[in-house]
């Protein structure tokens, strides 16, 4: 039996709107949110049609090949609550990013930690600047899967995350896999 707090919460989470960027890795994460019930409202951005390398980490089979994984996604979490608010956006995140968001109004920007000097180069990306980024792979190393938490962590310790900050997680993965997320900190 959950208490009142938790179905309060469960309701905060609903009313949540989620940004995914790339939907190989993405897409699971974005279809798991939607099992959970955290976020009533999605934006899937992804440039990518499913391919045979793609098969698999994805749900998907061969009568599959060649749709946008943004639709692919849609159509899974449709099938599990046909009531969420679905936004695409089949050419992937541009510059002005997800419904206009600018790269440059994101607080902080926490990238997969795997390469302290590729990192560094990101804040000479157009819109990012160095102020933006977090990363801890100076300090620990490539750390994998756990890389991003951990930025999270450090960042929060060092009071770089305050309510309503908005945050871009991107992450890498072996191949050619990639996702990443824009979330408002609670």
């Amino acid at each position: 039996m959950s208490r009142p707090r938790d179905r309060a919460q469960q309701r905060r989470l609903l009313g949540r709107r989620v940004g995914v960027i790339g939907l190989s890795v993405g897409g699971n994460a974005a279809l798991t949110f939607a099992m959970e019930g955290i976020g009533g409202s999605f934006k899937l951005a992804d440039f990518d049609p499913l391919s045979v390398s793609n098969l698999n980490r994805l749900r998907a089979g061969v009568h599959h090949l060649g749709l946008n994984k943004c639709v692919l996604a849609a159509r899974q979490m449709l099938e599990i609550d046909p009531w969420l608010d679905i936004e695409l956006y089949q050419g992937g995140l541009t510059d002005a990013g997800l419904s206009g968001l600018p790269l440059n109004e994101i607080d902080l920007v926490i990238p997969h930690q795997a390469n302290p000097r590729r990192l560094r180069a990101l804040s000479l990306e157009p819109g990012i600047s160095a102020a933006q980024l977090a990363f801890t792979a100076d300090t620990f190393g490539n750390t994998g899967a756990a890389s991003i938490p951990m930025a999270l962590h450090v960042a929060r310790d060092h009071g770089r995350l305050h309510p309503e900050s908005t945050v871009l997680h991107a992450a890498v993965g072996a191949g050619m896999s990639w996702a990443g997320t824009v979330q408002r900190w609670l």
